[in-house]
């Protein structure tokens, strides 16, 4: 990409020497197809900037992936859309934000609350990340409904989307660091955890819940 910007500057420099309207007209040819070539490149960059890596926990292997902008995806192997927002082209290795969730998950899988958030990408439409902000909000510890998430992601409080709530948190990405498992039925069931209820309770009763409140399905 910088040889590109630097055979336009050069380029520049030389239609200026030669004075000639017919010449210019064709740099700015030649512009507009770098330009479309630099667009092109960008777009191709993208298919390989994200990194995975693995993280061995006490509930099984998951997967972590991020790109340029943070952490954007955490997967249990048991996770119904396991990698399902990984490019077809990819590395594995470590970077930042993958060192800084893995060090987020050790602190969590010793039964202490980490005092920190990775940073995050989520990727999504604009309901499914209020949803997820909303998720982020729970407490440690804790356990909310899904109506109550509905009620903070919903834009029209009068028509509460609880069935897309429940679709929204079902397809987040990021598990356990947006903690979608502290969501239960508002009837106390554990219900709806795409890694597994038995993943579910684990993780809840990682974090001190009393699992003997809830009905297992």
């Amino acid at each position: 990409m910088r040889f590109i910007l630097t055979v336009i500057k050069k380029w520049s420099l030389h239609i200026r020497s030669l004075n000639n309207e017919k010449t210019s007209e064709h740099f700015k040819s030649l512009v507009f197809l770098l330009g479309l070539e630099l667009i092109y490149i960008k777009q191709k960059r993208m298919c390989f900037m994200q990194t995975i890596s693995y993280y061995n926990s006490p509930i099984g292997k998951i997967l972590l992936a991020s790109d340029e902008q943070g952490l954007v995806g955490l997967w249990l192997d048991t996770d119904r859309y396991y990698g399902d927002i990984l490019a077809k082209n990819y590395s594995e290795g470590e970077n930042k934000y993958l060192s800084s969730a893995k060090k987020w998950l050790n602190i969590f899988f010793q039964g202490k609350e980490p005092n920190f958030i990775p940073q995050l990408h989520l990727t999504g439409t604009d309901f499914q990340k209020r949803v997820w902000q909303a998720l982020l909000k729970i407490p440690y510890g804790t356990t909310t409904t899904y109506k109550y998430i509905a009620m903070k992601a919903a834009q029209d409080k009068k028509h509460l989307p609880i069935r897309a709530t429940g679709g929204a948190v079902g397809r987040n990405h990021i598990c356990i660091i947006v903690p979608c498992h502290r969501v239960v039925g508002v009837n106390h069931n554990l219900t709806g955890y795409g890694g597994g209820i038995d993943k579910k309770i684990k993780l809840l009763q990682l974090e001190g819940v009393d699992i003997s409140q809830f009905k297992k399905p």
